[in-house]
């Protein structure tokens, strides 16, 4: 009867509509996560020790004096820019410059150096941070400028050492020339690479140059309960909003009628306030009108019914639930009330082990369905009359009423009774004299006794109740109305939250597709109940 686009809803993938819906639904556990770790993540800041953090910034280039001397570079050019970055910040953090600066720092050894320093670049930049982080400003500080500039005296050392071997490999070439070739052109051009060799080697800085000293710092660096209070925030959003779907995969409850929609994949032929009025009403002799928003729910529902099929003849109605306390006779008995104020109607209990009609709305306890099925009363005697409220003035004018014939005494084979042959000739002469007969049965995920009426009724309405109806109860009870071929006309989602009130009372804001467009095929012929 309908296709298996998915189970239940519950591996259905979330759209926006759903997750915002989901979003306010947990918003109290959102809201909570993001509290307490802004605030853990600002407590634990406040109670840390103050770090300082102090940097000298070096910049590396080449200041040209072999071009100078030589016409030419002792080093040709990198051809990468990013691999000589990465090599600039990696000589800068080598362990020998560590050491160089713990000779001159008192105090300190070269691992703690290294710990407090810490080497940054910008990218293909020949620029160079120098960072030292310490409880002490004034040692972050100290320490450095002196890393940076123990670099600088390291890379320098370095140069200069090189070409005082080269200055020496020159000298000593030069003495192994006869006095002839001495003052010859090679004895010249030695001795000329011999003194330049000195002047470079006096001139090296190491390609580096401290541009920016370090400076004291007026503020910690760490910790900044501000910042961390900002980004536990987002944490906690992030872990609020994951628990917050996590807990709806869980959760196996329907929350809305589009849920409900999707899990029976059948059409919403209305919805249902959660309303005290409701269950407060028809208690006394005669039946009381509801407030217009919770009337108007079950009057949409009949005008459903009366244009459902205008080729069909919809005489009889089984209203039925998965589990108890959905709503059902609720529904049942305000379904044939709000019909009954146009049309000749009854509503039949057939639930046989649990009755409620005769409880809940001041009526005869019996005769009723149980003694006609078993032949004790004839069909007239089991059935009896609430008077209806005239529309001027809401009382009784005894020309309006609602014929119910409900369980009577409770049998011991309720089962039997439902599925007799009797029970189908009852529900044919009823048909035969009312216009609609609104059949309230049993819930059909607790008891088998009403599957026998699903082929019975000219039509099937499912309630079910949100906040208490499970996607899994909604399976079960779709996969067994298809597998009946049941007449299944939709849902009732009942206990709708109210949402807002505008001129036409408290609506619950679920509507059917707008003026002019065609409903979906699922739901093609069935006005939706907006309430």
């Amino acid at each position: 009867m309908h296709g298996r686009e998915d189970q239940g809803s519950s591996r259905a993938p979330l759209d926006l509509e759903q997750a915002i819906a989901i979003a306010r639904r947990r918003a109290t556990l959102i809201l909570l996560c993001v509290f307490v770790t802004a605030a853990a993540a600002f407590g634990l800041s406040l109670i840390q020790h103050k770090q300082y953090s102090a940097s000298a910034t070096l910049l590396f280039r080449n200041p040209g004096f072999a071009e100078d001397l030589f016409g030419t570079s002792a080093t040709p050019p990198s051809t990468d820019p990013v691999r000589e970055a990465a090599t600039n910040r990696t000589l800068v953090g080598l362990d020998a410059v560590g050491q160089r600066a713990a000779r001159h720092l008192r105090g300190l050894d070269a691992e703690e150096v290294s710990d407090m320093v810490s080497v940054s670049g910008e990218g293909e930049a020949d620029v160079v941070s120098v960072t030292a982080t310490n409880g002490n400003p004034t040692l972050a500080k100290r320490v450095a400028n002196v890393f940076a500039r123990q670099f600088i005296a390291f890379r320098a050392g370095t140069d200069r050492s090189k070409l005082l071997k080269a200055k020496r490999l020159a000298e000593r070439e030069l003495e192994r020339l006869t006095p002839e070739e001495e003052v010859g052109a090679r004895g010249q051009a030695l001795s000329r690479g011999a003194e330049r060799l000195g002047i470079l080697a006096s001139l090296q800085t190491g390609n580096a140059e401290l541009v920016q000293p370090a400076e004291l710092p007026t503020s910690p660096s760490s910790p900044k309960p501000v910042r961390n209070g900002i980004i536990g925030a987002i944490i906690g959003l992030v872990l609020g909003a994951a628990l917050a779907f996590l807990f709806e995969r869980l959760n196996r409850r329907l929350r809305d009628p589009e849920e409900a929609r999707k899990a029976f994949e059948l059409p919403v032929l209305g919805t249902v306030p959660e309303s005290k009025a409701i269950v407060a009403s028809n208690e006394g002799p005669v039946a009381t009108e509801l407030p217009f928003g919770e009337n108007e729910a079950f009057r949409m529902m009949r005008a459903s019914l009366r244009y459902f099929n205008v080729d069909r003849d919809m005489r009889s109605v089984m209203v039925t639930s998965h589990g108890v306390s959905d709503g059902k006779s609720t529904v049942a008995w305000n379904l044939a009330r709000v019909a009954a104020s146009s049309s000749k109607v009854i509503i039949v209990e057939t639930d046989l082990r649990n009755p409620s009609l005769g409880r809940q709305h001041g009526l005869a306890p019996g005769p009723g369905l149980a003694q006609l099925l078993t032949h004790q009363v004839k069909l007239d005697a089991a059935i009896q009359t609430k008077p209806l409220p005239s529309p001027a003035n809401g009382t009784s004018d005894g020309e309006r009423g609602l014929d119910v014939m409900v369980c009577g005494a409770i049998p011991p084979n309720p089962a039997e009774l439902i599925e007799s042959q009797t029970m189908r000739d009852v529900l044919s002469q009823l048909t035969e004299r009312y216009e609609l007969v609104v059949i309230d049965t049993a819930p059909l995920g607790v008891v088998s006794d009403a599957f026998p009426l699903l082929r019975a009724a000219d039509g099937v309405i499912v309630v079910t109740r949100m906040g208490k109806s499970t996607r899994d109860g909604a399976v079960w009870l779709r996969e067994q109305l298809d597998r009946l071929d049941a007449p299944v006309l939709g849902i009732v989602a009942n206990g709708i939250k109210r949402k807002r009130v505008d001129g036409y009372g408290r609506y619950g804001g679920y509507y059917g597709p707008p003026a002019g467009e065609s409903p979906k095929p699922a739901e093609a012929g069935v006005p939706t109940a907006d309430v």
